[in-house]
C-alpha cells in the first residue's frame, strides 16, 4: 500500500471512530427555538366595562413554538395590573371592574416564556366598551315638608344627559300607583310640596338622554309622607359641650384666648377622604331632617375649603392628603352650621389642632394583591414615612397583625425594608387560611422606633391576599444530588425520576 492510500484510509477510520463516539445531534436539540406570539408584535382584545373578575377578554393570547415546549404567560407589571393572564394558555382575565367613564382602553404586555428561558412579548391595546348604565336621582329633602322645596338632581355613568323634563307625582303608599301633579314646579327639578300633598309620598321622575342614546329614566321616591310645618318651629341645637375650647385644653375655658365653641384635635398627616370629626347631634323637639354646611370663622378666613362636611350626617373629612401640619397661627377655624327644613338652625365654631407628639406613619403599598400559587415567595415592597415637624430620624418598624375577621398572619412575614413574603407556600387546591376561601386577610403594624416620648406612632394597613390557581403545577425531580463515579466505568452515572403532575388547561 503506497503512503498515500495508508493515510487516506486512516483519516476515513477517524472518521467513523468520530461518528461512533459522537453522533450528530438533532437540530432541537443542538438550539433551543424560542416562543413566537401568532399575533406578531401587538394584538387587540375588547370587553364590557362592570365584567365581573375573573371573566375573559375575548380570544386567549397565543404563542407557538417549534420545540413543542410548555410555555408560560405572565403580564408585565402584574401587581399593579388591573388584568390578570392565565399562566398556562394565555387568555386574559378582568382582574377588578372597569369603569368605562374612567377609562376606555388600557395597553398590556404580555411575556411569553419556554422551560430554556427564552421569552417574546406582545402588546395587547384592551378597548373597555361602554354599555348601559341606569340613572341615579337624588333629592335635597327625603322627608317632604310642606312648604319647603324639594330639589332632585340627576346623574348617569354614561354622561353627556340632554333633553331632560321632571314630574313630580304622588300616592298614599310608598309602593301603590302614583298619581301625576301639577303646579308648584311639579315639571321641574325643584317642587314645593303643598297642603293637599301631607300624608302623601312624593316620586320624581327624569326623563333625558344620555351618552347611550334616548328615552332613559330615573325616579327617586321620599323616605317619609310630607308632613305639614311645625308651628311654630323649633330650631335645632347641637348636643355638645361649648366651653370655650373645650376638648383642646383638657377642659380649660379659654384655650389660646379662643372664643371657640369646642376643639378637637387633628392628626398631622391624615390622609385624604378620611373623616376627623363628628358634631354630635342635634337637639330638635319637631325631629327635623336636617342639612350641615360649612364657613370659614371671621378671624381665619380660608380653612373652610380645605375640608368638607356630609351634608345629611355632618360628619366632617379631609379633602387632600399631608395639608394639615402647620396652618397659619398653628390651627385652623370653622363655622359649622346645622339647619332645618323650616330653615331653623344652630353654628358652632369650631378650632381644629393638629395633634402634638409623635405622628403615626403612613404606608405605601398594595392592600390587595392576587398570588398564582407556585410562584416565588415575594409578595410586594411597603415603605411608611412620618411628615411634619420631628420626622427626621424616624425609623419604622414592620410586623404582622390579624385583621378583624380574619387570623391568616401566620402565613406572611414582613422584614426592616418592608419585604412582604409568604412564610410558607400556598397550595390552591388546600387552601390554608381561616376560611378556606384562598382569600388571606391580615394587617401590616408599621410604628415609630424611636419615638421622642410617650406613646409611638402606628398604622394598622389592611391587606388581602387572594390565591389563584395555576393550571401548570411543577413537576419535581427525584434523585442523588452528587454521585461518585469510578472512572473508566461504563455503568450508568444515577437516575432520576419526575414527580408530580402537570396539566393543561381546555379554555379557549
Amino acid at each position: 500500500m503506497s503512503p498515500r492510500m495508508f493515510f487516506a484510509a486512516v483519516a476515513a477510520l477517524s472518521v467513523i471512530v468520530l461518528i461512533a463516539l459522537y453522533p450528530v445531534l438533532p437540530v432541537s436539540a443542538q438550539a433551543n427555538n424560542s416562543p413566537v406570539f401568532t399575533d406578531g408584535e401587538g394584538t387587540t382584545r375588547s370587553v364590557d366595562e362592570n365584567t365581573s373578575s375573573f371573566d375573559n377578554i375575548g380570544a386567549r393570547v397565543a404563542a407557538t413554538d417549534a420545540d413543542n415546549d410548555r410555555l408560560v404567560y405572565t403580564i408585565e407589571n402584574a401587581r399593579t395590573s388591573p388584568f390578570t393572564v392565565v399562566r398556562a394558555t394565555g387568555q386574559l382575565r378582568v382582574g377588578q371592574p372597569l369603569d368605562y367613564e374612567a377609562k376606555s382602553s388600557y395597553t398590556v404586555k404580555v411575556i411569553v416564556t419556554d422551560p430554556e428561558g427564552a421569552t417574546d412579548t406582545i402588546t395587547v391595546t384592551i378597548n373597555v366598551n361602554n354599555v348601559e348604565e341606569p340613572g341615579k336621582v337624588s333629592m335635597s329633602w327625603t322627608r317632604p315638608q310642606a312648604g319647603t322645596a324639594i330639589t332632585a338632581t340627576l346623574t348617569d355613568p354614561d354622561g353627556s344627559i340632554s333633553g331632560t323634563s321632571w314630574q313630580w307625582a304622588s300616592s298614599s303608599s310608598q309602593y301603590g300607583t302614583y298619581t301625576s301633579l301639577s303646579g308648584n314646579g311639579a315639571n321641574t327639578a325643584t317642587y314645593t310640596p303643598a297642603a293637599g300633598d301631607v300624608g302623601n309620598y312624593l316620586r320624581v321622575t327624569a326623563s333625558y338622554n344620555d351618552g347611550k342614546g334616548s328615552g332613559k329614566s330615573a325616579q327617586k321616591v321620599t323616605e317619609t309622607r310630607v308632613r305639614a310645618a311645625p308651628d311654630p318651629n323649633s330650631a335645632p341645637t347641637f348636643n355638645v359641650d361649648t366651653r370655650a375650647g373645650y376638648g383642646c385644653g383638657g377642659g380649660r375655658r379659654d384655650f389660646e384666648n379662643e372664643t371657640a365653641d369646642i376643639c378637637r384635635h387633628i392628626p398631622r398627616n391624615k390622609p385624604a377622604g378620611d373623616d376627623i370629626y363628628y358634631p354630635g347631634h342635634v337637639t330638635d323637639s319637631d325631629h327635623d331632617e336636617h342639612h350641615y354646611s360649612l364657613s370659614d370663622t371671621i378671624s381665619n378666613s380660608g380653612d373652610a375649603a380645605l375640608f368638607r362636611i356630609d351634608q345629611s350626617g355632618g360628619t366632617l373629612f379631609t379633602t387632600a392628603a399631608h395639608i394639615y401640619d402647620n396652618p397659619s397661627g398653628g390651627k385652623f377655624q370653622i363655622t359649622i352650621t346645622a339647619t332645618d327644613a323650616s330653615g331653623g338652625s344652630d353654628s358652632i365654631d369650631v378650632v381644629l389642632k393638629p395633634s402634638g407628639g409623635n405622628r403615626n406613619p403612613v404606608v405605601k403599598g398594595p392592600d390587595f394583591i392576587r398570588y398564582t400559587e407556585n410562584g416565588t415567595w415575594a409578595l410586594a415592597t411597603y415603605s411608611a414615612s412620618i411628615s411634619g415637624r420631628g420626622a427626621i430620624g424616624r425609623d419604622i418598624g414592620w410586623l404582622i397583625g390579624v385583621q378583624a375577621g380574619g387570623g391568616d398572619d401566620d402565613f406572611f412575614d414582613i422584614d426592616d425594608a418592608g419585604n412582604l413574603t409568604f412564610t410558607q407556600p400556598p397550595d390552591y387546591e388546600n387552601p390554608a387560611d381561616e376560611d378556606g376561601d384562598n382569600r388571606y386577610e391580615f394587617h401590616l403594624h408599621a410604628y415609630d422606633t424611636n419615638p421622642s416620648g410617650g406613646r409611638p406612632g402606628q398604622t394598622f394597613f389592611n391587606v388581602t391576599v387572594i390565591v389563584e390557581d395555576s393550571t401548570v403545577e411543577p413537576l419535581e425531580i427525584e434523585g442523588p444530588t452528587s454521585v461518585r463515579y469510578p472512572e473508566n466505568s461504563t455503568d450508568a452515572v444515577a437516575a432520576y425520576t419526575l414527580q408530580g403532575t402537570s396539566t393543561q388547561s381546555t379554555e379557549k
